[in-house]
């Protein structure tokens, strides 16, 4: 066996382990509430302790002169708690509690201590340091007398995971910024600290002027070098205690408890200014600019509604020529129209053919075969050309129009896969996104089934994307859309994941069938360890809760490569084809498959 702090005591039966190490498996079967099987000797207790997976310890108080217990002396180790220490139990003869958990022992002591002398037990996780490194252990801790029974876990990877999880909830992944969610709940607070000492609650909203020339003339990786650059200095620009958060895209926002509108006036101005430097990468020299919309306490005092109206007020900065500064006040309500104005438009839209899908190939990794698509929708203006969905979506959401939109694509989808299945073009499933309005919307769920039956085909061959903001909506939840969706038998995915704030509660609640890993994370996850970090835990979640997992907007090929390692089950993006209209799918697909061929 494991040696112990002290000399062996004699036995009649030549047996040289001590005989106060069975003295405590006696106390300790006593103390345990076991049924039919009980071990029946300590011979056997002990060797069962010595082959479990867990760790188990034994550890003898040590009391002062005045009673008082100050420090715990080691008395058995098995292999599993050694190797958790990174130790060996001869390593530990005659050592202290104080001197083997150093920075824990404080807390371990008074911890145990409290056991001993409430002849009690208990459970918790603490962080120890084992040769320099931080681990999470989960003990279990029963007094036997003067001494402890330790059983331990070693539950740091569990930790890690959860805490990049919990932490991708609330940040954003690329700049590691808060995030909408938690940017909200700043301006809350700071809404109370105006309740008790006054002064004003100052939202700026910064948006970055033609930020999407930057990603379509230069890539997604220096976009995303951009942003960063511009996080930090925005950071810089402003008072510590301002809270700057990135809401997506090309959008950030300040905000601060201050003296006054003409304080955040102030601020919003040298935030503007710390991006008059242009930003320096791949030896180019990168011009940007941001509008920026103020809103203060005087418009509103509910944390959306500040933003929205420092939204308004940037689009006001915008339409007064860019990289400049605007104060939202009422008189702004009635000169903002622009999307009163898109909405027409989107509206004729709608009845005038001017929409399409593009649909962009997706490679299932098992076969290399592009057995999947991506429905996206663009508008074809008939002044302003082929316009992207951030150039209207959000004004359909907005009036609605965003339910006879998604029962467009849903039925151009359906017919769609009908048209390939008769030219033989063959393909699994198509991809549409949906938002919470139309899953919302009375007989959604009937409405998809009858656009499958009229083209002849199963549900599952039309997969339905939401954001993880679908899942928080509380009438989804009650009225059950998602669950009468899979009991019809169209696939959910999980868009964008990581970057929202759902509960992880979410995903058991929810019958999802896919977790789509959110571009962010796609495009570091060849850099290293910490920037594989997240991906990893989530095809490691989604697998381990029956889901598949895919990774979007993949742009290069040691992405894909780590991607691959990964485990993920399905890959897209323009490494291996762009969305493309119907007609050229075909040839697309066999592209992207050659693509992934040479991987």
């Amino acid at each position: 066996m494991s040696p112990i702090n002290q000399e062996p005591s004699a036995r009649d039966s030549g047996d040289t382990r001590p005989v106060e190490i069975d003295a405590v498996v006696t106390r300790l079967g006593a103390r345990m509430v076991i049924g039919e099987g009980m071990l029946a000797s300590p011979d056997q207790f002990i060797k069962a302790m010595a082959v479990s997976p867990d760790g188990f310890s034994i550890w003898d108080a040590l009391r002062s002169s005045d009673g008082s217990i100050r420090d715990f002396e080691f008395r058995f180790m098995n292999s599993a708690a050694a190797e958790m220490l990174r130790r060996t139990p001869s390593d530990l003869v005659g050592c202290l509690c104080s001197e083997v958990f150093a920075e824990s022992s404080k807390h371990l002591i008074s911890r145990w201590g409290d056991a001993v002398e409430r002849a009690g037990q208990f459970h918790e996780e603490i962080a120890i340091s084992v040769r320099g490194e931080r681990r999470w252990i989960h003990q279990q801790v029963l007094s036997i007398g003067e001494a402890v029974v330790v059983v331990s876990q070693d539950v740091t990877e569990r930790r890690l995971a959860q805490n990049a999880l919990e932490r991708m909830a609330l940040h954003d992944p690329l700049t590691g910024l808060p995030n909408r969610a938690l940017a909200a709940d700043r301006i809350g607070w700071s809404l109370a600290q105006q309740r008790r000492v006054g002064g004003v609650t100052a939202v700026m909203f910064v948006d970055l002027d033609h930020f999407k020339r930057v990603n379509d003339s230069l890539g997604h990786a220096i976009g995303d070098h951009v942003l960063v650059e511009v996080a930090s200095r925005i950071r810089a620009a402003v008072p510590a205690e301002a809270v700057v958060a990135r809401l997506g895209g090309d959008e950030f926002l300040i905000c601060a408890h201050l003296p006054s509108e003409e304080t955040a006036m102030l601020i919003a101005e040298q935030a503007r200014k710390a991006l008059d430097e242009p930003i320096r990468k791949a030896g180019r020299s990168i011009n940007i600019s941001c509008s920026i919309g103020v809103a203060c306490t005087s418009s509103s005092r509910e944390p959306e509604e500040l933003i929205r109206n420092a939204d308004r007020a940037s689009y006001e900065a915008k339409g007064n020529g860019r990289s400049r500064v605007s104060l939202f006040d009422e008189a702004m309500r009635d000169r903002i129209n622009d999307d009163m104005h898109i909405e027409s438009e989107f509206k004729a839209a709608l009845v005038e053919d001017q929409l399409e899908i593009h649909y962009q190939p997706v490679i299932d990794t098992r076969t290399g075969r592009a057995s999947e698509a991506e429905a996206l929708v663009r508008w074809r203006h008939p002044q302003r050309g082929l316009l992207y969905p951030d150039s209207f979506i959000d004004v359909a959401e907005e009036s609605g129009l965003v339910v006879p939109l998604g029962d467009w694509v849903a039925a151009e989808a359906a017919r769609q896969i009908s048209e390939w299945d008769s030219t033989g073009t063959p393909i699994d499933r198509i991809w549409i996104n949906m938002s919470a309005a139309e899953l919302a919307h009375p007989g959604y769920g009937e409405r998809m089934s009858n656009y499958a039956a009229e083209n002849g085909l199963e549900a599952s061959r039309i997969g339905v994307e939401l954001t993880e903001r679908v899942l928080l909506d509380e009438a989804l939840e009650a009225g059950g859309e998602l669950a009468d969706l899979a009991r019809r038998g169209f696939p959910i995915a999980i868009d964008d994941f990581g970057v929202g704030f759902s509960s992880l509660r979410y995903l058991q609640v929810h019958p999802v069938h896919t977790l789509k890993i959110d571009r962010a994370f796609v495009s570091t996850v060849d850099l290293g360890p910490r920037e594989t970090a997240i991906p990893n835990a989530v095809v490691r979640l989604g697998h381990g809760l029956g889901f598949r997992v895919t990774a979007e907007c993949v742009e290069t090929r040691s992405q894909a490569a780590r991607l691959l390692e990964l485990g993920c089950d399905h890959l897209s993006g323009f490494l291996f084809a762009p969305p493309t209209p119907p007609g050229d799918f075909a040839q697309a697909a066999r592209e992207a498959e050659s693509v992934f061929a040479k991987l």
